[in-house]
């Protein structure tokens, strides 16, 4: 009996150390599959700043590199979600002009401030 139950001991130990390899290496592949996943968000959401004129297209790489050392994308993407197709902010400036017997010099709008006021009356 006693033969039994070291057989029994050492398979017990060998078949523990097998758990804990093959949870180490769920571990780690949980740890690939979050990096992959953050990787593709980052792309993605490089891809619609380009796509809308926030980032140069040539920078996307950049942009890529710089998400991917936040903690977390999801604000990010909800903001790119939320500009308006090809917008670059401060690249373009409209000029108002006021009525000639106004005091009031003209007034440069960025982009930013002219889809603002286009969509929520801000101005």
């Amino acid at each position: 009996m006693t033969q039994e139950m070291q057989e029994a001991a050492t398979l017990l130990l060998k078949l523990a150390e097998e758990n804990r390899a093959l949870k180490q290496k769920v571990t780690d592949l949980e740890q690939e599959n979050v990096s992959i996943k953050k990787q593709a968000q980052a792309e993605k959401i490089a891809a619609a700043m380009a796509e809308r004129g926030m980032i140069d297209s040539n920078s996307v790489s950049e942009k890529v590199a710089s998400l991917m050392e936040e903690d977390s994308l999801e604000a990010f993407e909800t903001a790119v979600d939320l500009m308006p197709q090809e917008v670059g902010i401060g690249t373009v400036e409209k000029t108002e002009k006021v009525a000639s017997d106004s005091s009031e010099p003209e007034r440069k709008y960025g982009e930013l401030e002219m889809v603002l006021m286009k969509h929520i009356g801000v101005g």
